[in-house]
C-alpha cells in the first residue's frame, strides 16, 4: 500500500448463490409482471456478494449478502401471494458456512470489526447481514430509506422486519453537490470519510435510492461497486440494463458509469452477483498492487508484521509466494507442499491456526511451478520435472538469502521433502537445516506398500468396488495419472495417508481451501485443479523410479526425518533404511506414532514443537 493510501486491503466475501430468471438479468420487451409469472427458466448460479474494504479509519462493508435464514426458515418471507412472488422472482443456496460472519472470519476479521456498512439498496439479498452488524454504522440513502416506509413496501422488495432491527445505528444520507472533476459525469456524491477515496454515487434505477461505491487507490485502477445496476460487468457496458426496477432511469445510470469508463478506462466494475467479479477484483488487488501489506485484525487474534504476497522470477517462469510472520527479525522457514501439484498459499490460515509458525518464524508459503498461483499461462505447466523443481527451489532460496541476509529452514512435506533434500544437497549455503516430513525415498517401495496396504484393506473389509479398480490397474509401476490416483484414492481411504479422512474429504479440504483463500480467483481454483493433473503426469515416471539412497547418500546440513508410523504411502522401512545410511552434520529421525503421512497435521503440536527444537538447536551452534 502507498504511505498516502487510506485503503490496505479490498475483498469479497460471497454469501451463497441465487438464480433469476433470464429477463431480469437483461431487460427486453416483455414487462415484469408477464415474464414473472410466465417464465420457466433459470439462469445458472450467480454469486451474492459483499466487499470488504480495509481502511485505515475503520473495515468498511458494501452490501451485507444474503441472510442463510431465507434458506432455512419457512418464515422468513411474507406469505400468500406476495411470498409466491418472492419464490417466482430468485432462489438460493446458501450453505453453514456461507454467512456473512463465516466470510469474513476466512478473511481474517469478524463481525464485530465492521465499522461502516454501506447498504447499495434493501433488497433482501443485500441486507442479510445486518442482525451481525450491531456494532456497525449502517448508512443507506434517504431516498431508500423513504421507499421503505412507503405503502406495501414487501411487494417492492423491502422486508421492513429484516431491516429496522433493533439497536442498529442508521445514518440516512442525501448526495451534495460536488465539483470534484474526477466523479465526472457524476455531480452529486458522498464521500465516506472526507479523504476521497470512498465515494457514494447515486445510481437510481433499480431502486428509487441505489447508490454505487468508488474505491480510489493512488496507483490502481479505480474500482466501482455497483449493487444490482447490472448482473455482468460486460452487459453494463453494452448498454443492457436489468429487467427490475425503472428502465428509464436505468439507462440513465448505466450510461453515468460508462461515460466514466471513458474516463478510466480501467475502471472495475463489480456487481453484486457478477461470476467474474471475484476474479477481477483478484487481478486488480494482487497482480497489479502484487504486494498485500499487512492487516490489523486477525482470525486467530495474531498481528503480523510481514503479510505479503509477492511473484517471484525463477527459470523463466513467474511464482508466488505468500510471507508471513509477526516478527521480522525470526528466522525464515520455507515450507515446500506435498503433491505433485498441489498449492501451499492456500493452507496459509489453516498452516496458521493448527501450527502457529508464524509467531516462532517468518514462514514463505511457495506455490511451485504449475501449481496454484504460480499456473497462470499454458506455458507454465511444459517441461516440469523434478529436476526443474529442484532449480526453482535453489533459486528461491537463493532469493530468501539475498533478501533476509540468512539461511533458510526448510520444512518440506512428502515430494516437497524430497525436493528440499535435491536443494539442500546442491546449495548446503543455503539451507540452515532441512525437516522432511513423509519423504518420498524409494518410489518403487512406496507404489508396492501403498498398492499391497490398499488392496488388503479392501480384501478384509469386502470392499468389491476398491478391489476392482485395484485389481484393474495390477501392481505398481503406475505411470499413469489414472493409475496413481486410484492407487491413493484406496491408500487413503483406508486410513495410509491422514487418519480420520477419506480421498474425498481431502480434495474437498483442497477446494475449500481454495474458495476460502482471498489469494485465489475463481480462475485460479479451475486451473490449480487442472494443474495436478499435468504434473502428476510429468513426474509419475522419476517418482516411480525414486531412490535417495543412491542419488543423495550425503547432505551438507542438519537433517530431520519425520515419520508417521502408520504411513502406507512413503513406508517407515525406507525412511529408516535412508536414516542409517545418510551422512550428515547432524541427522534424526523422529517417529510420530498416531500419525500416517501428514504427521504435521495429525499431531500438529509434536510437530510445532520439532521444528522449535531445531531452530533452537541451530540458533545456538551460530
Amino acid at each position: 500500500m502507498n504511505a498516502a493510501d487510506p485503503i490496505r486491503r479490498v475483498s469479497v466475501v460471497s454469501t451463497g448463490r441465487v438464480q433469476i430468471r433470464p429477463d431480469h438479468e437483461a431487460s427486453n420487451w416483455r414487462p415484469m409482471a408477464w415474464w414473472l409469472l410466465a417464465s420457466r427458466r433459470w439462469t445458472g448460479p450467480r454469486p451474492i456478494n459483499a466487499y470488504v474494504i480495509e481502511h485505515r479509519d475503520g473495515l468498511v462493508l458494501f452490501d451485507s449478502g444474503q441472510d442463510r435464514a431465507s434458506v432455512t426458515d419457512p418464515g422468513y418471507f411474507p406469505g400468500g401471494l406476495t411470498g409466491a412472488l418472492y419464490g417466482r422472482l430468485a432462489r438460493f443456496e446458501i450453505g453453514p458456512q456461507e454467512t456473512l460472519s463465516a466470510g469474513l472470519d476466512r478473511l481474517g476479521y469478524a463481525a464485530g470489526d465492521v465499522k461502516t456498512a454501506v447498504l447499495s439498496h434493501l433488497h433482501q439479498d443485500h441486507i442479510g447481514g445486518l442482525a451481525e452488524l450491531s456494532d456497525a454504522d449502517i448508512v443507506v440513502s434517504q431516498a431508500e430509506w423513504d421507499t421503505l416506509s412507503s405503502p406495501l413496501p414487501e411487494m417492492r422488495g423491502l422486508m421492513r422486519r429484516h431491516i429496522d432491527l433493533p439497536g442498529l445505528r442508521w445514518h440516512r444520507i442525501k448526495t451534495a453537490p460536488t465539483n470534484d472533476a474526477g466523479l465526472a459525469p457524476f455531480q452529486s456524491c458522498h464521500d465516506l470519510f472526507g479523504d476521497g477515496s470512498l465515494v457514494l454515487l447515486p445510481t437510481p434505477g433499480h431502486t428509487p435510492g441505489s447508490m454505487s461505491l468508488l474505491v480510489r487507490q493512488p496507483g490502481l485502477p479505480p474500482l466501482m461497486m455497483v449493487g444490482d445496476l447490472t448482473y455482468d460487468a460486460h452487459l453494463l457496458e453494452a448498454g443492457h440494463v436489468p429487467g427490475v426496477g425503472s428502465p428509464r432511469r436505468l439507462r440513465e445510470a448505466t450510461a453515468m458509469v460508462n461515460k466514466m469508463r471513458q474516463q478510466y478506462p480501467g475502471l472495475v466494475i463489480l456487481p453484486a452477483h457478477d461470476p467474474g467479479a471475484a476474479d477481477r477484483l483478484a487481478r486488480v488487488t494482487l497482480a497489479t498492487a502484487r504486494l498485500c501489506q499487512p492487516h490489523d485484525i486477525h482470525s486467530e487474534g495474531s498481528q503480523m508484521e510481514i503479510d505479503t504476497l509477492e511473484s517471484v522470477q525463477s527459470g523463466g517462469a513467474t511464482q508466488w509466494i505468500r510471507v508471513r510472520g509477526a516478527d521480522a527479525t525470526n528466522p525464515v522457514l520455507l515450507l515446500i507442499q506435498q503433491g505433485p501439484g498441489l498449492p501451499m498459499i492456500s493452507e496459509a490460515r489453516r498452516f496458521e491456526r493448527v501450527l502457529g509458525l508464524e509467531q516462532s518464524f517468518t514462514v514463505v508459503y511457495w506455490d511451485q511451478r504449475g501449481c496454484g498461483r504460480s499456473l497462470r499461462r499454458r506455458e507454465d505447466r511444459v517441461g516440469i520435472s523434478r529436476e526443474r523443481l529442484v532449480d526453482d527451489t535453489v533459486s528461491l532460496l537463493d532469493l530468501l538469502r539475498d533478501r533476509f541476509g540468512a539461511k533458510t529452514y526448510v520444512a518440506g512435506f512428502s515430494f516437497g521433502a524430497t525436493l528440499g533434500a535435491y536443494a539442500a544437497a546442491q546449495r548446503p549455503d543455503l539451507v540452515a537445516a532441512l525437516v522432511a516430513t513423509g519423504m518420498d525415498i524409494d518410489g518403487a517401495a512406496a507404489g508396492t506398500c501403498a498398492y499391497d496396504f490398499a488392496l488388503a484393506a479392501a480384501r478384509q473389509r469386502g470392499s468389491r468396488r476398491a478391489i476392482r479398480q485395484l485389481e484393474a490397474i495390477g501392481p505398481p509401476p503406475h505411470l499413469t495419472t489414472k493409475q496413481f490416483t486410484t492407487r491413493v484414492r484406496w491408500a487413503t481411504n483406508f486410513g495410509g495417508v491422514t487418519s480420520n479422512e477419506t480421498y474425498a474429504s481431502l480434495v474437498r479440504g483442497l477446494l475449500a481451501s481454495l474458495v476460502r483463500s482471498p489469494d485465489y480467483s475463481a480462475a485460479d481454483l479451475f486451473r490449480t485443479v487442472r494443474g495436478i493433473s499435468a504434473t502428476q503426469a510429468a513426474l509419475l515416471p522419476e517418482l516411480a523410479s525414486m531412490d535417495l539412497a543412491a542419488a543423495l547418500p550425503r547432505i551438507d546440513v542438519p537433517v530431520v526425518l519425520v515419520q508417521g508410523r502408520h504411513d502406507q504411502v512413503a513406508p517407515g522401512t525406507a525412511a529408516q533404511r535412508y536414516a542409517d545410511l545418510l551422512q550428515a552434520p547432524d541427522k534424526q529421525l523422529v517417529w510420530f506414532e498416531s500419525s500416517a503421512h501428514t504427521p504435521h497435521l495429525e499431531e500438529s503440536g509434536k510437530f510445532r514443537d520439532q521444528l522449535l527444537r531445531v531452530r533452537d538447536t541451530q540458533l545456538a551452534k551460530t
